[in-house]
């Protein structure tokens, strides 16, 4: 039976201010689940602290809300321990980008099969608008009693760098597009067939568009590498097993409660080593 975005409401109040952009991003979220062939039990959201990580409440999926800046660690952990789920993070410009940016850079470099979505726009909201790690130089919200004099994290080159392999922006009021994600004009694919110098061309376009910021804001898919493998494919290398019986499919205890784990070997190898230390 087709999934609609009625099974996703549920009964927790929603208490976003109105006109706040992430209804457009809840909206666009569920259209988007409702299109996917994907089995609404084996989505697993996760958020961290702040208006955005919110949406995990008024979801009807499986969610969790997190700790502020360490959503990343643990959205990667359930993913890893169960792959069959279709794992999305979902959190703040400040909650990713300033206490979680650690987590972000390592989330890049692993590509893990999962989502983040990042709802930026420039303020710590939930805390009435401090500027956030993307609010540029000079712009004063009204929280702030002078210009913010700190420089900005640009996402899209800080995504790049880190070694995400799909990276797209979309605006909030545009719920069709950040549905779709369609592209913005120009070719940021990273194939197996292209050349060096190809690459090098294509990162250069990312780059230049993800600089571009003024009266216009390019919007859509900025980059997707289609060569790097997954992490869970780099596992399997060294662990066959692993996709048929990741940790979270493996017995944990018998009926009666008793533990399955057996330690034995391990406690003799560690016994040893203490004893070869100690001489």
């Amino acid at each position: 039976m087709a999934l609609k975005l009625t099974d996703l409401k549920t009964e927790v109040h929603n208490d976003w201010c109105p006109g706040c952009g992430d209804f457009g991003i809840e909206a666009s979220l569920k259209m988007a689940l409702t299109e996917m062939p994907v089995d609404i039990n084996k989505v697993a959201l996760f958020s961290g602290i702040g208006c955005s990580s919110k949406l995990v409440h008024f979801t009807n999926a499986f969610g969790i809300h997190t700790l502020h800046g360490r959503v990343l660690g643990y959205a990667q952990g359930a993913k890893l321990a169960n792959p069959d789920l279709e794992v999305i993070a979902v959190g703040g410009d400040g909650d990713g980008l300033g206490i979680g940016v650690g987590h972000f850079v390592h989330a890049g470099r692993r590509n893990i099969d999962m989502a983040y979505i990042i709802h930026d726009n420039g303020v710590y909201g939930l805390t009435k608008g401090q500027a956030s790690p993307t609010l540029h130089l000079g712009m004063q919200t009204k929280s702030l009693p002078e210009p913010n004099i700190n420089s900005n994290i640009d996402p899209i080159m800080l995504a790049l760098a880190s070694g995400f392999t799909f990276i797209a922006r979309s605006y909030a009021y545009n719920t069709r597009h950040l549905k779709e994600i369609e592209s913005t004009g120009y070719n940021g694919r990273i194939t197996a067939d292209m050349s060096e110098d190809d690459v090098g061309k294509n990162l250069l376009q990312v780059i230049e568009k993800s600089r571009e910021w003024g009266d216009k804001i390019p919007i859509g898919v900025f980059y997707q590498n289609e060569t790097v493998p997954i992490y869970e494919e780099r596992i399997s290398e060294r662990s066959p097993s692993y996709m048929k019986e990741p940790p979270a499919k493996q017995l944990l205890a018998k009926n009666d409660g008793k533990s399955v784990v057996n330690l034995a070997n391990l406690s003799k190898e560690l016994l040893f080593e203490s004893l070869m230390l100690a001489q």
